[in-house]
């Protein structure tokens, strides 16, 4: 028998899919917007929406605080640059994250494929930088796109007025666009254009979530170039309900797993066709286990409730 929490996870996924594809039949871009990034784990206007669909207590007040936050955020997207963009012609592109802490040795070691960039003559990896000051050598073969993280009330102003304009004043259209998650998926598209303007690519490989500036990238990538090969891989657990894996437009041509309960999984509730589907050991995370990890507890990356976690760990306890 389905219990009652498989039977809410099971809905969700249904109503995930007629969701998506509603709004497409509606105009809407599904790859950038952020109403169509439905995640469990983050605070987004894409999990607002899944506690308006389970009726959660409080759901309209933290729905309203979540979009507020995520249209306030714009007000730091204005100056992003490309750092070390020269004209080497390459083949490959890893899109990733990366610190200054990845930087050593002249080398950028990336930790979702566990790659240095010495070992990749022919790929470029294009690193959104996470931090605030930028590596005293970055090799030739990576590519920064870094903000300064700047208050700019100009261009927070221009970007809701833009919305709304390009938008033709439609409060539904408005409202899957006017977010930080759209404003950085249409930043990282035009900076990438930028790199393969001057690079003849014809595969890219990214650490694939689901994110709105991923499938906005990967979708517009192959309008102009349809012959590009795309690569997502998995590059950690997956989440109790990996509705932002659910296949859209955007998504990767090819989707490498750890195990084949994922492949089932993204096959038979994701939508996802076998063939686009390959398991392989996991690239991040290798099997031997630290013993300093021993008596450990693991977290979720963001908690919902604080007052009932501090129950239940004191319940265990």
């Amino acid at each position: 028998m389905i219990d009652l929490i498989e039977k809410k996870q099971l809905f969700l996924i249904d109503k995930t899919k007629k969701y998506l594809e509603e709004v497409k039949n509606k105009g809407i871009d599904t790859s950038k917007s952020s109403l169509c990034y439905l995640n469990t784990y983050s605070p987004t206007p894409g999990f607002a929406k899944i506690l308006f669909w389970l009726k959660e207590k409080d759901y309209i007040k933290k729905s309203v605080s979540l979009f507020f936050q995520h249209i306030i955020s714009i007000i730091y997207y204005s100056n992003f640059t490309l750092i070390n963009n020269k004209k080497i012609n390459y083949k490959k592109i890893i899109i990733t994250w990366g610190n200054k802490s990845d930087f050593k040795k002249n080398l950028f070691h990336d930790k979702f494929t566990n790659i240095s960039s010495n070992k990749l003559k022919d790929t470029i990896f294009f690193v959104i930088y996470l931090d605030s000051i930028v590596p005293n050598y970055i090799p030739k073969n990576v590519v920064l796109l870094f903000n300064r993280k700047q208050i700019n009330f100009v261009f927070f102003i221009k970007e809701i007025f833009k919305n709304i304009l390009k938008n033709n004043f439609s409060f539904k259209k408005i409202l899957h666009y006017l977010s930080v998650q759209t404003v950085f998926a249409e930043i990282v598209n035009q900076n990438l254009n930028k790199l393969i303007s001057k690079n003849k690519i014809n595969k890219i490989v990214i650490p694939y979530e689901g994110q709105p500036f991923q499938n906005y990238l990967i979708k517009n990538l192959k309008k102009k170039n349809k012959d590009i090969l795309t690569f997502g891989f998995i590059h950690s657990m997956l989440p109790a309900l990996p509705l932002n894996f659910i296949k859209k437009d955007g998504s990767p041509d090819y989707l490498f797993l750890s195990g084949n309960a994922q492949k089932k999984l993204f096959y038979k509730h994701l939508g996802w066709k076998k063939t686009q589907l390959k398991v392989i050991d996991s690239i991040r995370i290798k099997k031997k286990i630290k013993n300093d990890l021993e008596n450990s507890l693991f977290f979720a990356m963001y908690f919902i409730d604080n007052v009932n976690l501090l129950k239940a760990f004191k319940k265990f306890l």
